[in-house]
């Protein structure tokens, strides 16, 4: 790696023989793909946290819900200067300024931390709803958790960040990253890596599982149990896509503190490879998390009832009276869903954690 003095010291580019493979094709076609999960992602989940507002529910579901929106919602808004970058050809763009750079890392990845942690909490209510069928879930003693283990997260990345790291663009990620200074502060990193991402994801992938395996084999018996089986599959869903489109993040840093562990010089084995050395970090990163905010907008969309009514009723495509050529009116008339659809998107806005029941044969 060389300093590229065209910019500030803090930017670092990589090696000129390093080429892109396919040029600056795919860098661009990258940032468009991040332009448009963005305007999704932030369209959308701006709808739902209106919509969650709207409702004034305030069970343990829809605040988790609500959180994991407004953190969908910020991290499709804070992803910009990594797209600005890759139309850039990699220059730092907005990067450049080393100011930017440093908050830019800390509430990016602050977010991620939070929603990784929201969705293990959503996931695991849900499980514990499913085997634990007479357990009730308390709402303020996890919500408070949610509030301890953020503000905790926020001192302990910004104390991090202000005394123990440095921070540098490098060209191979398109975004800014942070350099320990010391053996210890890498001790460090890696051992919160471990706290806030590795062990809450696989909680969340083991909580994932057991929903699944529970929910094939349990028959509802009521129409709430119904509601409830449904609700539990939504959140099974849900979870399910976090899981997929984090994978690739959590795989990196695996790998990467495996080759740090073992005093391997970057870029070492898993990332010599010309394409995993350009595009890993980006894609692992940034798109994948990007690609998730903007799908969970369209999963609620297509499983919540009350949400997908709430959207139609504010589009300029379903109103409740339109006007005829001749100047009369004329009702619309509303779209009515399948029963089995009605079932599946009216799950999750009925119920909270509602217990899942086996039918008992009589004797």
């Amino acid at each position: 790696m060389f300093t590229d003095h065209n910019y500030n010291p803090h930017v670092i580019m990589e090696r000129e023989e390093m080429k892109l493979p396919g040029g600056n094709t795919v860098d661009k076609l990258l940032a468009l793909f991040l332009t448009v999960c963005g305007l999704i992602g932030t369209s959308g989940n701006f709808m739902a946290i209106k919509y969650f507002l709207s409702t004034r529910r305030r069970d343990l579901a829809a605040v988790l819900y609500l959180l994991s929106c407004i953190c969908d919602f910020l991290l499709g808004l804070v992803q910009y200067p990594v797209v600005v970058a890759l139309f850039l050809s990699r220059a730092p763009g907005m990067f450049n300024n080393l100011t930017f750079c440093s908050t830019w890392n800390v509430f990016f990845f602050l977010l991620q931390k939070v929603a990784i942690f929201v969705v293990m909490i959503l996931s695991v209510s849900r499980t514990v709803a499913i085997v634990l069928p007479f357990y009730q879930v308390k709402r303020v003693p996890v919500l408070t958790a949610v509030l301890l283990y953020s503000v905790a997260l926020i001192i302990n990345d910004v104390i991090g960040a202000t005394t123990m790291a440095k921070f540098y663009y490098l060209s191979v990620g398109s975004f800014c990253v942070l350099q320990p200074t010391t053996d210890e502060a890498k001790g460090g990193v890696t051992i919160m890596l471990a706290l806030t991402v590795a062990i809450p994801s696989f909680i969340t992938f083991l909580s994932f599982i057991v929903s699944v395996l529970h929910l094939t084999r349990l028959k509802a018996v009521a129409s709430t149990q119904s509601n409830s089986k449904e609700a539990s599959f939504t959140i099974a869903i849900f979870t399910g896509c976090f899981i997929l489109c984090n994978l690739p993040y959590c795989l990196i840093l695996v790998l990467e503190n495996i080759r740090i562990t073992a005093n391997i010089p970057y870029p070492g084995p898993f990332l010599e490879n010309e394409i995993m050395f350009w595009y890993a970090w980006p894609i692992s990163s940034v798109v994948f998390i990007v690609l998730n905010s903007a799908i969970n907008p369209i999963l609620y969309y297509r499983r919540m009832a009350g949400f997908s009514k709430w959207c139609r009723k504010r589009t300029i495509f379903c109103t409740s009276t339109g006007k005829q050529k001749s100047g009369g009116t004329k009702k619309v008339p509303t779209i009515k869903l399948p029963h089995r659809d009605e079932a599946e998107f009216s799950s999750i806005d009925t119920v909270n954690v509602q217990p899942l029941a086996v039918q008992i044969p009589k004797h």
